[in-house]
């Protein structure tokens, strides 16, 4: 049977949330924390699935508590329960979208609501550690004075707060705003809490939104600086090695994009660039029917290549399930996690579904938001931008 672990030092407060959900005892278990060490002492006895967890805390807050979750149960599903006093903080929280928030007084369905959709995640093998970005949110927004140390793949680094503001970071071979551009990006990060920030003063002057801002868009641009690099590089050897012709094209080589022309490429990027005004944006990528990218955006790390791997064999199967059907050629696959909605859209001018005609366009494009979203407005962009974008894959 699945464990849920109620973590809050209100007594009062515990019994009531454990009263309330003694109705599904058949489905999960509850069990109780007063504070994070005595969590912590059930994590390590107990397999427990989901921790339901306060912030402020006394002996050990929820702050030291998810940090180390993130160092030793990276797998088990969190939901924060927290008292924002604003609306615009409250909207900021929601927007973090690595845990789930609720907020004091809780109200009972709505909790249990998340609690099921948390242990359902659980049961379908996703899996998902804690964001680095939304830890550090969580720490500028409740005025934390932490020294933490971040580790990933063998790296460390330092983040400094006095008040919630990062003041001061450093890794082993930066210093500053340069560090701390650099530690955000990291993947698969634990956070240890170090104790209280020493320090009092410090060289960054900047709010952590603006440094995760700036960090993704550096990131965006080095992928997007070596995959043109690498496009080109290969474009070249393909012009180099290319034996003589009489003027005759081979058709395999019109199934494939020219990704050699960069400025073509910039043009898509473009015309993908309407998709980001839509609520929940995470990422869009445009592909040839070979699944090789050709185009992308993204706000986060989405897996887009990967998605684009895929998307081939997803449309040709659903394409082809339409043609069975007789209810003509289906276009877009809709896909919903539990924690995103994935588009996958094709555009072929071809007569067949399953081939690429010559002067014909074929083309895939994977949208992907996340769940607070108006999908029939991303479903119509989709549709318009696959059309602009069209003439380049002819």
């Amino acid at each position: 049977m699945k464990q849920v672990l109620l973590v809050d030092d209100d007594a009062s407060f515990l019994l009531s949330l454990s009263d309330g959900l003694s109705g599904y005892a058949d489905q999960f278990k509850v069990l109780t924390a007063a504070n994070g060490k005595e969590a912590v002492e059930i994590l390590q006895s107990q397999i427990i699935d989901l921790v339901i967890t306060d912030l402020k805390m006394p002996v050990m807050d929820g702050f030291a508590l998810l940090a180390h979750m993130s160092r030793d149960y990276p797998s088990v599903r969190v939901i924060v329960i927290t008292a924002f006093g604003t609306t615009e903080i409250e909207q900021q929280v929601r927007e973090l979208g690595t845990y789930q928030y609720l907020e004091k007084p809780l109200d009972l369905d709505e909790l249990t609501t998340k609690i099921f959709q948390e242990l359902n995640a659980c049961e379908r093998g996703f899996i998902s550690g804690f964001s680095l970005s939304a830890f550090l949110q969580l720490v500028e927004m409740e005025k934390k004075n932490y020294a933490l140390r971040i580790s990933s793949k063998g790296r460390q680094g330092y983040l400094f707060f006095v008040d919630g503001a990062l003041i001061e970071a450093r890794t082993a071979e930066e210093r500053g705003i340069e560090a701390a551009l650099d530690i955000v990006r990291w993947d698969s990060a634990t956070i240890e809490i170090r104790g209280c920030s020493k320090r009092k003063e410090g060289s960054i002057r900047r709010s952590i939104c603006s440094i995760l801002i700036e960090a993704f868009r550096r990131e965006d641009e080095r992928k997007h600086t070596e995959q043109t690099a690498a496009v080109q590089t290969l474009a070249l050897h393909e012009e180099q090695d290319a034996a003589p012709s009489d003027g005759a094209v081979d058709d395999a080589e019109n199934d494939t994009f020219n990704q050699g022309d960069s400025a073509m490429a910039h043009e898509i990027e473009q015309s993908l660039a309407i998709l980001k005004d839509i609520d929940g944006f995470i990422g869009v990528g445009a592909f040839t029917a070979q699944g090789e990218l050709v185009s992308s955006l993204s706000t986060s790390t989405a897996k887009l290549e990967e998605l684009g791997a895929l998307a081939n064999d997803v449309l040709l199967k659903a394409q082809k399930a339409t043609e069975v059907m007789g209810v003509g050629r289906g276009q877009m696959v809709h896909i919903e996690a539990p924690k995103a909605h994935i588009l996958a859209r094709c555009l072929n001018e071809s007569t067949d579904f399953s081939s690429t005609a010559t002067g014909k366009a074929h083309v895939h494009m994977i949208l992907v938001l996340d769940q607070e979203t108006n999908l029939g407005l991303a479903k119509l962009r989709l549709a318009s931008v696959i059309q602009e974008v069209a003439p380049h894959f002819r």
